[in-house]
């Protein structure tokens, strides 16, 4: 942020910001503090005096801007389960594992490079609905060798694997890239440094929106893992669930965004 940068607070900003402020203090000792990490976020009250002087269309169009970055981030995950799956019905270990982490980083990169002209050319309704689309097509993959697609078809997880991460590492790393692009594209002049640290507080709540998200549905979708403690088996392995819950995190990460992009697509305001 640049140091001469003039700020001026009006009293509502100053009221929200200290009153989030003493909230976030006593949050920290409860529970709640590890579900949401935002009440420690200055800088979305200072946001309030960000857009306080734009024209009315610019406010409008920011506030869309910010709604949908806001519910593309903060889509749920399957969480853990779909690893343990993997490990014990698909014989995944973690050297497989590092593997698909090295492809998928240094692919990634080279996917980064190329895109970077698409990203600056469309506007973020056309890119957060690509990649929506993408990130469901790519998750199918994982959704049919649950149901034992690849061995009727006569292909092994592996493989499966490789091809999947191989080609949907670069949209999981594009979409990381895209919000900061974003958020330098429809920066306020003047105010990028503010811009910067507000959307930033914006895009960690939607992360925590989204971690809390999928805890709640691993908690209505229990899926575990065989506990053997003492030679006994303590937690009977199960797995039956996890497809409804891939059914579920495929689904609403895919309705979900295009709805809200479609709704709030600032290009229209």
């Amino acid at each position: 942020m640049n140091n001469h940068q003039k700020s001026t607070f009006h009293p509502l900003g100053d009221f929200l910001n200290s009153a989030l402020a003493l909230l976030g203090q006593g949050l920290r000792k409860s529970p709640i503090w590890q579900k949401l990490n935002f009440a420690n976020h200055p800088y979305l009250c200072k946001g309030l005096d960000l857009i306080g002087d734009l024209s009315a269309s610019a406010i409008r169009h920011i506030k869309m801007v910010m709604i949908i970055i806001f519910v593309y981030r903060a889509m749920p995950l399957v969480g853990v389960s779909l690893q343990w799956w993997q490990i014990d019905a698909l014989g995944f270990d973690e050297s497989f594992f590092a593997k698909l982490s090295a492809i998928s980083g240094g692919i990634a990169l080279a996917g980064m490079w190329f895109s970077a002209k698409f990203i600056v050319k469309r506007n973020i309704a056309e890119v957060l609905i690509f990649l929506t689309i993408i990130g469901t097509v790519l998750s199918l993959p994982i959704m049919a060798m649950y149901y034992d697609v690849h061995t009727m078809l006569g292909i092994e997880a592996r493989t499966v694997a490789l091809v999947d991460t191989a080609l949907a590492s670069p949209f999981n790393y594009i979409a990381q890239v895209l919000m900061l692009t974003l958020v330098a594209i429809y920066a306020p002049e003047g105010r990028k440094g503010t811009w910067f640290a507000l959307m930033a507080s914006l895009m960690n709540i939607a992360l925590s929106a989204g971690g809390l998200l999928t805890k709640y549905l691993n908690k209505v979708f229990i899926v575990s893992r065989e506990v053997v403690t003492d030679s006994v088996v303590t937690t009977a392995q199960n797995y039956t669930e996890l497809g409804s819950l891939l059914w579920i995190v495929i689904g609403v990460g895919f309705v979900v965004p295009i709805a809200v992009i479609l709704k709030f697509n600032p290009n229209k305001a």
